[in-house]
């Protein structure tokens, strides 16, 4: 049984429409979707990417070039694992998305993108 609205849980009597508590609970409702609403979206593609270069690339190196990622993105595990982009240009442009949200740094080489420097 849920007590307390106060603690962000409580109980809903369902037994008959706008039952006991129901006012309160879509005010949180709403509230929690426009806090969703508002949030940063991040692709699947950013969400893969910032888990791999956390758990795969980070303990062995803090910076490496578009290029290494990229050799190291191919490999089987990875590709096993992951749902990372394949192509180098899908994967700048993730890189990008995760250094707009402050997650990574990217020194972009406009010339030659394979260049680039992931920190």
């Amino acid at each position: 049984r849920l007590d307390s609205i106060n603690d962000g849980l409580m109980g809903l009597d369902c037994r008959k429409l706008g039952g006991g508590h129901f006012s309160p609970f879509m005010a949180i409702l709403s509230k929690s979707c426009q806090n969703t609403r508002h949030a940063k979206k991040m692709s699947l593609y950013c969400r893969m990417l910032y888990i791999f270069l956390d758990n795969e690339v980070k303990p062995n190196n803090n910076v490496l070039t578009v290029d290494q990622l990229c050799h190291l993105m191919s490999t089987k595990e990875a590709t096993e694992k992951y749902y990372l982009p394949q192509e180098q240009e899908e994967i700048v442009k993730t890189l990008s998305s995760l250094h707009s949200t402050g997650l990574i740094t990217i020194l972009k080489n406009d010339l030659t993108p394979g260049n680039s420097w992931v920190v």
